[in-house]
């Protein structure tokens, strides 16, 4: 996973775009996984902070997810949350707040239309950018995770 580019089906771009603008006001938040660095899933988790520019999911929903990630033969690639009125940049809260630089941080902002998605590796309070390929066809899967 050290590679510099993670790919990314269209379908499952459009379903982080809708579980974004279902959350709002608030940040939408999950998990990506696959094997590689190809995202064959992502897992809605409920945002538990309510909050317009955090996110906090609890160690329950992020349990059932791993479960089933693992269920599944994958490995956790990502942790996505979006920006609902910024750039799809980590804040400092969002690079204090990321728990290890084993997992990427990716990143939707709906400031812009189409909605810009941002991939970074993340160590401590530093990022470097990952390039993010979407591209149309290929079997992908969408959790909602609820307790």
């Amino acid at each position: 996973m050290k590679n510099n580019t993670i790919t990314l089906t269209e379908q499952l771009y459009q379903q982080l775009c809708n579980h974004a603008k279902n959350c709002l006001p608030n940040e939408a938040c999950g998990l990506i996984s696959g094997n590689g660095n190809f995202v064959k899933s992502v897992f809605h988790l409920p945002n538990t902070s309510s909050s317009i520019n955090r996110f906090y999911i609890k160690e329950q929903h992020v349990a059932k997810a791993l479960h089933q990630i693992s269920e599944k033969n994958e490995e956790v690639l990502a942790i996505y949350h979006t920006h609902p009125s910024s750039q799809a940049t980590p804040s400092t809260s969002d690079l204090v707040n990321h728990p290890t630089s084993d997992v990427k941080m990716m990143i939707l902002s709906l400031k812009q239309q189409p909605y810009p998605i941002q991939c970074y590796q993340v160590n401590h309070l530093s990022y470097t950018p990952i390039s993010i390929v979407i591209k149309e066809g290929g079997i992908s899967l969408c959790h909602n995770v609820e307790s």
